[in-house]
């Protein structure tokens, strides 16, 4: 490889970086970046190629790039990082048993608002090579006020409150999350206080603890209910606890339609399906339609095809938005197919502010109010 390859590879890598932090800052979109380094050497070059592909499968098809000597860049667009740190936990778990020590490092950190690319990147760098110098078998991840060995810090903690004190609680209802926005007013060796709506506080009251989750913390949070303030608006907890895992940790949260949801499934002029949305999130769908349907599409061998989606969200004026999505099928299961979806930034919203306003009315439903 002569000078000019090497210089044009350089432009191509750079090129790709650029386009996707400057596409996340554009859309006020997450990006977690991991560093991972892997084992290579000649003589093992198709299980090298074996553990590169499981990765990169595990990862969704993140975008990646290769920086030189098993270095590799991982860009996991629209992710938070406490998704991006349990994610890999488990690929780095999976990858163990298929291909024992092959992975020496991994570093995983998030392009926060005011800080360039290149300091996301050093840090995610620092944080690989840490894993590879002391614990080859933990994913080592922070953000530029935390790490994961700070956890024990509550003086530490009390700082990264008092510079972002938004914190989102996180309960549970008919196994759909019910999450709502908070603000912590203190947080010290005995009281952990956040000040949330009192429709929510109410909802609360039957639940023993709550899972917390704060942008500047890598992990999420778990904290009993000691004491809820209805007068004040407060909610008293215990001190918090770090999880490896939590219901939290799933990227996509997921609502049943307050009011039935027709949609049409096409490809081309081979497949047409009427059918029902029976739960969404802003990355997948589920419709339930007629099993000749299911028994059609499958004889035709388009499981691994492209399929337009098309339907109404109803607002609350009584106007409705028209969505289209390009979607693929993950999972067919009976007269259901679970379809993944990629939406633009528009369309996404709209999906969002449905999602909010689904659990909402379950909020509403918990109270006792009929919608």
């Amino acid at each position: 490889m002569n000078n000019n390859n090497i210089l044009e590879m350089k432009y191509q890598i750079h090129s790709i970086i650029e386009s996707i932090t400057s596409r996340a800052r554009r859309d006020g979109d997450t990006l977690s970046i991991a560093k991972l380094t892997l084992e290579f050497s000649p003589q093992n070059g198709q299980e090298f190629k074996r553990l590169l592909s499981f990765i990169y499968e595990f990862l969704d098809y993140a975008t990646f790039v290769s920086i030189g000597n098993g270095q590799y860049i991982f860009f996991l667009e629209r992710t938070k990082i406490h998704t991006a740190v349990i994610t890999l936990k488990n690929m780095l778990l999976s990858a163990s048993i298929q291909f024992k020590d092959q992975i020496k490092g991994i570093g995983v950190t998030t392009l926060e608002k005011n800080e360039n690319f290149e300091e996301s990147l050093k840090r995610a760098m620092k944080l690989c090579d840490s894993s590879i110098k002391t614990e080859p078998t933990i994913v080592h991840y922070a953000t530029s006020n935390f790490t994961y060995s700070d956890k024990d810090d509550i003086n530490g903690l009390k700082s990264i409150f008092v510079k972002e004190p938004k914190i989102t609680a996180y309960g549970f209802y008919k196994e759909a999350p019910m999450m709502q926005d908070g603000e912590i007013i203190e947080y010290n060796d005995s009281e952990f206080i956040i000040k949330l709506p009192k429709e929510y506080l109410t909802f609360l009251k039957k639940e023993p603890f709550v899972y917390l989750e704060n942008l500047l913390v890598p992990d999420i949070m778990k904290s009993d209910i000691i004491k809820i303030d209805m007068d004040r608006s407060l909610l008293h907890l215990s001190e918090v606890k770090f999880l490896d895992d939590s219901p939290v940790h799933r990227k996509n949260i997921r609502v049943t339609p307050h009011r039935p949801i027709k949609a049409t499934l096409s490809h081309e002029t081979d497949f047409t399906a009427t059918s029902i949305v029976s739960d969404l999130s802003k990355n997948s769908i589920l419709l339930t339609t007629q099993l000749p349907k299911i028994e059609e599409l499958l004889a035709k061998d388009l499981r691994n095809e492209k399929f337009d989606l098309h339907f109404f969200i109803e607002e609350d004026n009584g106007s409705k938005e028209e969505i289209f999505l390009k979607s693929m099928i993950f999972k067919i299961t009976g007269n259901q197919i679970i379809l993944s979806i990629n939406p633009d930034t528009q369309t996404e919203n709209i999906l969002h502010e449905y999602i909010q306003k689904c659990q909402k009315l379950l909020l509403l439903e918990v109270r006792g109010i009929r919608v």
